[in-house]
C-alpha cells in the first residue's frame, strides 16, 4: 500500500457562494505510487502545482474534492485523518530547510521525529545518531545550533530528521537548489543509495533536467494543475511535442547528442543522460560509420 490519488482536486480558496467559480491549483489527479523502490522527479513550470501535489502526499494539505489513500489511511475533505501514521511513512523536506529546524542543537532536532512517534529518549537518540551517520553529518556538528550551519548542512540535518523515523517515502522539494556541484552530487548519490539499498521511494521536485535524466526512474510532469505525463523518462524526452507543450528543456547530454545528430547526420540514440553513456553511444555509432 502506497500513495493513491483518486479524482483529487485542490483549491487554496473556495468561495462561499456556489455561483462563483473555484480556481483549482490541481485538477482531477489520479495517481498511484508504490511505497518502495520508486525514484520520481516532479517537474513543471512555476505555478503548475508541484509543491501542492507533494504536500497532499503527507496530508499537510487536504483535497478539496476526491480522496487520497495514504498507506491505508483515507484523506478527504471534511474528514480529519490520523496524521501520525501518515507522517511516519511519508517524510517531507521543504525547499528551505530552516523552516523545519527549531531545536537548540542538531542532535535534538534530528531526535524530534522519533520522539514524536513514541520512541523513548534513548531510542530516539540512537536513531538520530544512525540518521546523522547516513547523511554524513560529522560528530562535532551534532551539538551545534542548527542556525549556525550553512544551507547545505541545514538540508542534511532536515533530511536526517526525517530519516530518523524511517519513513517508506522520502519527499523533497528542490533538494539540490543552492548547493555547489560537490555537495549537489553528494546529496543525489545519498538519495540514490536510500532508493537502491534501503528500497525507499524517493520523490523530488526539481527544475534541473540533468538531475531528472541521471537519477529519476519516472517523471511526473504537471501543467496548469494537470498531470500530462507520468512514466519513464525515455518516453518523455523522445516526445518532442510533449516536451515543447510543457515548456521543458532537455538534459545536457541529450541536447549535445541531438545537436550532433543534426550537424553530422548521425543516427545516435540521443537518450543518454551522463557523459559515460553518451561517450559509449558516440563510440559505437562513429565506429560503425568509420567501418563503412
Amino acid at each position: 500500500m502506497g500513495i493513491h490519488f483518486q479524482e483529487v482536486s485542490f483549491a487554496y480558496y473556495v468561495p462561499k457562494s456556489k455561483k462563483k467559480p473555484i480556481s483549482f491549483t490541481l485538477k482531477n489527479i489520479n495517481l498511484s505510487i508504490d511505497k518502495q523502490d520508486e525514484f520520481i522527479a516532479v517537474i513543471g513550470h512555476t505555478g503548475s502545482g508541484k509543491s501542492t501535489l507533494v504536500q497532499l502526499m503527507n496530508a499537510l494539505l487536504i483535497p478539496t474534492t476526491g480522496s487520497i489513500n495514504l498507506f491505508g489511511n483515507i484523506v478527504e475533505h471534511n474528514k480529519k485523518p490520523l496524521l501520525k501514521p501518515i507522517r511516519k511513512q511519508a517524510g517531507l523536506v521543504f525547499q528551505f530547510p530552516e523552516y523545519q529546524l527549531f531545536e537548540e542543537t542538531v542532535i535534538k532536532d534530528i531526535s524530534f521525529g522519533p520522539k514524536n512517534f513514541g520512541f523513548s529518549k534513548d531510542e530516539a537518540h540512537k536513531k538520530a545518531l544512525e540518521a546523522a551517520e547516513m547523511m554524513n553529518i560529522k560528530a562535532e556538528m551534532l551539538e551545534r545550533t542548527p542556525f549556525t550551519l550553512s544551507g547545505g548542512e541545514m538540508r542534511k540535518v532536515a533530511i536526517a530528521g526525517i530519516l530518523a523515523s524511517n519513513p517508506d517515502v522520502l519527499i523533497l522539494d528542490e533538494p539540490t537548489v543552492g548547493l555547489d556541484p560537490i555537495n549537489k552530487r553528494e546529496m543525489l548519490e545519498l538519495l540514490r543509495k536510500f532508493n537502491q539499498k534501503l528500497h525507499k521511494t524517493i520523490i523530488i521536485i526539481t527544475h534541473d533536467m540533468n538531475v531528472v535524466g541521471e537519477y529519476a526512474k519516472k517523471v511526473l510532469v504537471l501543467k496548469e494543475g494537470n498531470i500530462i505525463h507520468f512514466g519513464d523518462k525515455d518516453s518523455l524526452f523522445s516526445n518532442e511535442e510533449k516536451v515543447k507543450d510543457a515548456n521543458l528543456d532537455y538534459p545536457e547530454m541529450v541536447k549535445v547528442l541531438k545537436h550532433l545528430n543534426k550537424k553530422l547526420d548521425l543516427n545516435l540514440n540521443v537518450l543518454q543522460y551522463n557523459k559515460l553513456d553518451a561517450f559509449k553511444e558516440l563510440k559505437k555509432i562513429i565506429g560503425e560509420k568509420h567501418e563503412q
